[in-house]
């Protein structure tokens, strides 16, 4: 575990890591959204400019909501760790902690560098030898286009795409508070560089085939609105009505804050061992705090964390959220 505090090299240190390096390994988080499978997207595209080898990695299967993503065929999902033979640079996207990147984690430590760029506070660095993290970044997909900024000429139109499409989401369409005068001015000058505006639409407005309205359809029914009508949950496994939710599209955490008087959500997603646990605010109560109690973390407004069949039940979880979320809301 990093017991150093490691402080944020400069944008110029970050770009010269990664113009010196022989081969650059990319990932980010599991479960991987459009932020995090974008940032990697566009560092191994804008690598290609600078005749440098990298691989793009993850660690799940390819989220249906993103098989329309420029670039997504590049990605190597469902990778082994005897399928890296080349470790020299190890890039870290939107992931906020080294435990969520699955089982590369295991051999982080036999790279030359480990660089961790991101927008959620930090946590577990372990193995980690340089980082930038910028919280007031509406996504990393921000970082990643802000430290190429000074070479505007070597984004495209594939790479812009990518950018945008990996910001757009992660502000609802520049919609939620993350979004700031310097996300706005970041995604003009990306928009200028001939954002394909037809291929984001197939990634940022959703379609859902028959089975993945049957899955939306139980998913409403499945939300619990609690008697004060301020918090909404709802607990889920892997499938609904045999057809897994991965392969749906669906983001379950709008699904539950799209009720009209809950201001605080939470989505429990349980497996064989654990409680995957989603958090989302629409109020000014900062959600991150609640996360970090479980040991998690997050952004103020979305956070998570996991924790062990072996330490909760399905209703001690559900009790314990919800009185912390309760204690938030007073305070």
């Amino acid at each position: 575990m990093q017991t150093k505090p490691i402080k944020n090299a400069s944008k110029k240190k970050i770009l010269d890591t990664l113009l010196k390096a022989e081969h650059i390994t990319l990932t980010g988080h599991t479960h991987p959204d459009a932020d995090s499978i974008g940032s990697c997207l566009a560092i191994h595209y804008l690598l290609k400019n600078y005749k440098k080898k990298s691989i793009v990695i993850s660690a799940n299967s390819m989220p249906k909501d993103l098989k329309y993503m420029l670039g997504i065929e590049d990605v190597h999902f469902d990778f082994k760790i005897a399928d890296i033979t080349k470790k020299d640079v190890l890039v870290v996207l939107d992931s906020g902690d080294m435990n969520r990147i699955g089982e590369i984690s295991k051999i982080a430590n036999e790279y030359n560098q480990v660089l961790f760029i991101d927008h959620h506070k930090p946590h577990n660095l372990e193995n980690v030898t340089m980082r930038y993290v910028d919280q007031t970044a509406s996504a990393t997909a921000e970082i990643v286009a802000d430290i190429f900024s000074a070479d505007l000429k070597s984004i495209n139109s594939k790479i812009a795409t990518i950018l945008y499409t990996a910001i757009s989401s992660d502000t609802g369409g520049f919609a939620y508070p993350n979004t700031t005068r310097k996300t706005l001015n970041i995604a003009s000058k990306i928009l200028e560089r001939n954002v394909d505006l037809l291929a984001l639409g197939r990634v940022v407005k959703k379609r859902y085939d028959e089975d993945s309205l049957k899955v939306l359809v139980n998913i409403y029914k499945k939300v619990v609105i609690c008697e004060d009508k301020r918090v909404g949950y709802i607990c889920v496994g892997e499938k609904i009505l045999g057809i897994p939710i991965s392969d749906s599209g669906i983001s379950i955490s709008e699904c539950v804050m799209c009720m009209e008087s809950v201001v605080i959500g939470f989505i429990i997603r349980e497996n064989e061992k654990t409680f995957r646990v989603s958090l989302r605010s629409r109020c000014e109560k900062d959600i991150r705090g609640v996360a970090e109690k479980y040991n998690g973390g997050g952004h103020p407004k979305a956070a998570g964390f996991e924790v062990s069949k072996k330490d909760y039940t399905k209703t001690s979880i559900i009790n314990s959220v919800y009185e912390n979320i309760i204690k938030l809301l007073h305070e």
